[in-house]
């Protein structure tokens, strides 16, 4: 899966940056609500756009990191499905959960 950070100019002269995430067949977009100044005027706002640009490359990083591992088999915790039966009777088996 490949997973590119791509860049959408916005009608208020700023940049709108999101994830395009593409498995083989099909595109999807992950819109990450951080914005770059089109045309930077000082070092603050350069700064800004380098900051911005990191976190995002970051989050790119994430995702793609999420995304192989998915593709391989390994899905994530929040993911694996779990018998809740079994869950609730090994919570009730430590001392922990007996005044429940």
């Amino acid at each position: 899966m490949a997973v590119k950070l791509r860049k959408k100019a916005l009608a208020s002269g700023k940049i709108s940056l999101y994830l395009d995430l593409y498995n083989g067949e099909q595109s999807t977009y992950e819109f990450l609500k951080l914005y770059l100044y089109k045309r930077p005027k000082d070092d603050l706002e350069k700064q800004h756009n380098k900051a911005v640009t990191q976190t995002a490359e970051n989050i790119r990083a994430k995702r793609e990191l999420q995304a192989g591992a998915e593709h391989n088999g390994v899905a994530p915790a929040l993911k694996q499905k779990v018998n809740f039966f079994e869950y609730m009777q090994s919570g009730l088996a430590t001392e922990h959960w007996t005044n429940l």
